[in-house]
């Protein structure tokens, strides 16, 4: 997560899909391209354009399914603004700031891997997750920590 602006009165933070995660959804692409490359041996030459499409869509799928989360905190307006931002389009959700209940960081752990969200908890029970699952421990300590430093001098 990246914080765009923390003055007083506001904080604006961006988190984007991980490069590494783009990475490997690019190997992963390339390695199933090989495997059906060898089978493609035995299709007719169009195969390979089927192929090549089916591959270029499943990659269109992947980075479409992970938005840019661009998460604004407002005193002066009392307001939260978190945009979510997919391929082709976005998705705004606009709230209170005095209506969050409670700011957690969650640990996910998968394998051998473990990372962490952020998420907002509002009164009414709602959940907003502001960063994907794939946020290293101190990254997320860091940002958790400092909105809820924001967060407590609201009052002030």
């Amino acid at each position: 997560m990246e914080i765009l602006e923390n003055k007083e009165g506001k904080l604006v933070l961006k988190h984007e899909p991980s490069t590494i995660r783009l990475y490997a959804y690019t190997i992963m692409g390339i390695a199933i391209f090989f495997v059906f490359f060898t089978i493609v041996k035995q299709l007719p030459d169009g195969g390979v354009l089927i192929i090549a499409i089916v591959l270029g869509t499943l990659a269109i799928v992947l980075f479409a399914a992970t938005p840019v989360i661009i998460c604004s905190f407002d005193k002066e307006i009392n307001q939260v603004v978190i945009e979510k931002k997919y391929l082709r389009k976005s998705k705004i959700i606009k709230r209170p700031i005095d209506q969050i209940s409670q700011v957690n960081l969650k640990k996910i752990a998968y394998k051998s891997t473990r990372n962490y969200v952020i998420t907002l908890d509002f009164k009414d029970g709602e959940s907003i997750q502001l960063n994907s699952d794939n946020t290293k421990k101190k990254i997320a300590e860091d940002v958790h920590s400092l909105i809820l430093l924001f967060l407590k001098s609201k009052d002030e």
